[in-house]
């Protein structure tokens, strides 16, 4: 099975393309999973940039957060990523980064839930206080990410820190 066009390749099974594919897999076709599975491993630079399950959930909450304002997606996609930014700082590790995407996703869910808590004012009292047990959960979570995040920076090896060598250069005293 050779590449044809980018994106388009022919099939054993006739499919014209890898969207065609998909759809075949997607509806239970065991055959179309298995070519997409082998046109993946031919062509790892597709899988390795395309969207990773955290960026797909940063976009979801991002769309969720804006109410599907083109607007405040915009706004809201730019904190995100100055906060990734700052948060990521030269981190090399791939546990920082991962716990970096956390405290992201952890922000974006808990001011989700805020917006939504105000909202909707005329909630019974029932339905107030699910609201609130839902924002201080969220809220604990994002705490634990930070902790955990920062904890994790202590433990891992900074490479750019230069070795704390005390030399003693004084005199000796004597008894």
């Amino acid at each position: 099975m050779s590449k044809t066009r980018k994106g388009k390749r022919p099939s054993d099974k006739g499919f014209k393309t890898v969207g065609d594919a998909a759809k075949a897999a997607n509806a239970g076709d065991r055959e179309a999973l298995e070519e997409l599975r082998q046109f993946l491993d031919e062509n790892p630079s597709i899988w390795q940039q395309a969207e990773n399950v955290a960026q797909m959930a940063e976009s979801s909450l991002i769309r969720l957060v804006a109410r599907n304002d083109a607007l405040s997606a915009e706004v809201v996609k730019r904190q995100v990523d100055e906060l990734k930014t700052d948060l990521l700082g030269g981190c090399t590790s791939v546990v920082e980064r991962m716990l970096v995407d956390t405290v992201v996703a952890t922000w974006l869910e808990l001011h989700y839930l805020r917006i939504v808590n105000t909202s909707n004012p005329k909630r019974s009292v029932t339905q107030g206080n699910q609201m609130l047990k839902w924002i201080e959960s969220a809220q604990r979570r994002h705490f634990t990410a930070l902790k955990e995040l920062t904890q994790i920076r202590k433990l891992l090896p900074n490479p750019s820190a230069s070795p704390d060598l005390r030399i003693f250069t004084g005199e000796r005293k004597t008894a």
